[in-house]
């Protein structure tokens, strides 16, 4: 074998790309086999999840970041991450524990007879830890999770929260060993039985659904009879009051799931990816469920989380069934610890800053301030030839490196813009941004990268909304690359951050600080994040006493215009202002009650603003964080019917030095994510160097490899009139 080591060329910088490199340099063997360097556009790492310390150090974040406690990959590249910097005690974040608190309650929206009504959910804990060697609980786990779901529905979510309190002390969460007893999350053999014995039933009964309708279609009949009048006498109950509401959609969801996994054979493996040409509420309906249930709150949120909003418009909302289907199993079922976690400082600073300086230790090269502007193939169209970028800015000193992070209150961050002093000519370049494929500004020079000079492979690790702009030649000479970038389509998104005078309860918010779904849309999900105010060195003559971020899918094109519609970011930056304004005049009242000017009720009262240059009224707006994500590279990838057998594996594109990753490949879980985008890194690992590096899930058997593009998908029979009839309206 040559001695010579391999040259890899990583182009982006986003949780993808980071999760390649990190498994690519996790051991000396493999970091003396590769010798890569990561070409990054402007001056920070993190993509879709980056974030940046503005005035004050306050955390300016790419939107609401939250990490479900089904994040295996994810938590366990973050684990193994912080033990590697062996941090000091006395560091702001120095374990992983302190720096990823768990919670348990989530709120959803209901509009139900004409007002907002709020749907607590307290999800039961667990003693599991997440980011260890399985996805999949132990049996006990599963017995107390069905205990405390009984509990919560019949005391409440109140009482489930206090006895959640004393099982799982959220205080001991920071002391707690990673190395837990057996109860940690570790599947026994009794949860595989039981997974064996649940695929064997359910094969049987679908082999007897198939002898029914052969030889007794009067028989099934009788069972589909049964099953629509126990929901329809559900739904009658349903008009008295929104709880009855919810338990009658609740039922019809799940027993409609129930019967499709049979009359589909969902235990077969790709399944799965079959029904994926299927829209979920088209699925559910031709399985019987009720239109009530489709625009129900529980159905909506499985959207809204995806923001599976084609175009951003809440009219168009579409996701694949399968992939659907899949995510929920996953996030009810696997989740380790707590629902989700709360980051306790920005996402740069917690996330994306350790995995930089792991990396650099390791001998990674990191060259920011490249914009990539082509890739090229070879004269036979086999291979990647060379890779055109543009050097933004030229360094004041050109033999150092650019030093990327700052230190606020002791904690290694990402600056919101570049360090200007390391930068020659520094003022001809401020007002320019440097992370948008839209800006005018032509940089100082170009860099070309040649095969077998430069690089011998080449992973592309940017969103799919910039492959159009990067990959001309890939998508003239493959279809497969065009009809991966015609199907596999993203959605631009909006972003609010409001720093305020009040605390949570002081706003009129009288339950634990939520992460709640579906409210008024654009600004549809909202999470209290004060927890990172402690973090921010705000002057005390205005230290805020809560922060509070929204998000949403934010309608524009169906695709970014081209590089040269310089202008475009500003439009849907202005836009998302009117919408931003829209939402505090009209809706945030109805949300946080105590946000109200009590000179000018319901109207909000601009005065919680915090604003230090102390202007008045709406202007105050100003002086708080908002963002469009309009760029080809901040846009979220949808999971759309029909699409997901036109996504690429990650050794799979056609092209022998060029492997491809991020959350629109072929990572087997397919909705935007950060344990999508981390699987994909993983994947990628894998293509390149021949190593199989572990990926938890895997071993579930929850599904199997996507089929091609022709592949035959399972045809859905014609819904029966009596089972889909529309219901009441109530959302």
């Amino acid at each position: 074998m040559s001695t010579a080591r391999q040259r890899i060329a990583i182009l982006g910088g986003g949780p993808s790309a980071l999760t390649a490199a990190y498994h690519l340099t996790s051991d000396e063997r493999l970091r003396e086999r590769y010798d890569i360097t990561l070409y990054q556009m402007g001056w920070r790492l993190g993509g879709k999840g980056r974030s940046g310390r503005g005035r004050d150090g306050r955390i300016e974040e790419h939107g609401l970041h939250i990490l479900f406690g089904f994040y295996q990959n994810f938590f366990a590249l973050i684990r193994d991450c912080y033990d590697e910097l062996k941090r000091p005690a006395g560091h702001p974040l120095a374990t992983w524990r302190k720096a990823f608190h768990p919670h348990s309650f989530g709120v959803v929206e209901d509009w139900f007879q004409g007002r907002w009504h709020h749907w607590p959910i307290e999800f039961p804990g667990n003693e599991a830890t997440p980011g260890g060697d399985a996805a999949l609980n132990g049996s006990w786990d599963y017995v107390t999770l069905v205990l405390h779901t009984v509990v919560e529905a019949l005391a409440g979510w109140r009482t489930e929260r206090g006895l959640g309190d004393r099982l799982f002390p959220r205080e001991r969460w920071e002391g707690t060993p990673d190395e837990a007893p057996t109860s940690a999350g570790r599947p026994d053999a009794g949860v595989f039985r039981a997974l064996r014995l649940l695929r064997a039933a359910l094969k049987l009964a679908g082999k007897t659904r198939q002898t029914l309708e052969r030889h007794a279609p009067t028989v099934l009949g009788l069972v589909r009879q049964a099953r629509r009048l126990v929901v329809e006498s559900l739904h009658r109950r349903s008009q008295e009051s929104v709880r009855a509401f919810r338990y009658f959609a609740y039922v019809d969801f799940w027993s409609t799931v129930f019967i499709g996994m049979m009359a589909d054979r969902l235990y077969e493996p790709g399944a799965l990816h079959a029904l994926d040409e299927y829209d979920l509420r088209e699925w559910l309906a031709r399985h019987g469920a009720l239109e009530d249930t489709l625009q129900s709150a529980f159905v909506r949120t499985i959207y809204g989380a995806a923001f599976s909003y084609e175009r951003g418009d809440p009219r168009q909302q579409r996701v694949a069934a399968g992939t659907a289907l899949r995510a929920l199993f996953r996030m009810g079922f696997t989740y380790k610890g707590a629902a989700y976690y709360k980051m306790r400082s920005g996402m740069g600073d917690t996330v994306f800053a350790p995995l930089y300086l792991v990396l650099k230790q390791r001998g990674v090269k990191f060259e920011f301030f490249h914009k990539v502007e082509s890739l090229h193939l070879t004269p036979g169209k086999d291979a990647i030839d060379s890779v055109r970028l543009t050097r933004q800015v030229e360094l004041k000193n050109p033999d150092k490196e650019y030093e990327p992070l700052v230190l606020v209150e002791d904690l290694e961050c990402w600056p919101a813009e570049p360090r200007w002093e390391q930068v020659r000519g520094a003022e001809q370049v401020k007002g320019h941004d440097l992370e948008s494929y839209y800006t005018p500004w032509k940089g100082v020079g170009s860099v070309t990268l040649k095969a077998g000079e430069d690089f011998d492979q080449v992973l592309l690790a940017t969103p799919v909304g910039c492959i159009p702009f990067l990959c001309e030649e890939l998508l003239a000479h493959s279809q497969r690359w065009r009809d991966m970038v015609e199907h596999v389509k993203s959605v631009q998104t909006l972003s609010l951050q409001l720093w305020l005078g009040k605390e949570l309860g002081e706003l009129g918010w009288d339950m634990p600080p939520p992460l709640l779904s579906l409210y008024v849309d654009p600004m549809n999900t909202w999470a209290d994040m004060s927890q990172v105010l402690h973090t921010e060195p705000w002057p005390e003559h205005h230290r805020p006493r809560s922060v509070q971020y929204f998000t949403g899918p934010q309608e524009g094109p169906d695709r970014p215009p081209p590089a040269s519609d310089h202008g475009f970011p500003a439009r849907e930056t202005e836009k998302a202002k009117q919408e931003v304004l829209t939402f505090l005049r009209n809706h945030l009242t109805a949300l946080l009650p105590g946000a109200v000017d009590r000179h000018l009720p319901p109207h909000f009262d601009w005065n919680l603003l915090v604003d230090p240059e102390g202007r008045q009224g709406e202007a105050r707006l100003e002086a708080q964080y908002w963002r469009s994500n309009c760029d080809p590279a901040e846009r979220c990838t949808l999971a759309l019917p029909g699409a997901t057998k036109y996504r690429m594996k990650a050794g799979d594109t056609g092209y022998s030095n060029l492997f491809i990753t991020g959350d629109w490949i072929d990572n087997g879980l397919y909705v935007a994510c950060m344990e999508g985008a981390v699987q994909g890194g993983i994947l990628a690992a894998r293509a390149l160097s021949g190593v199989r590096f572990p990926l938890i899930g895997e071993d579930m058997g929850w599904d199997g490899p996507a089929p091609a593009a022709t592949a035959r998908v399972i045809p859905l029979e014609a819904p029966r009139r009596e089972e889909a009839r529309p219901g009441r309206k109530v959302g």
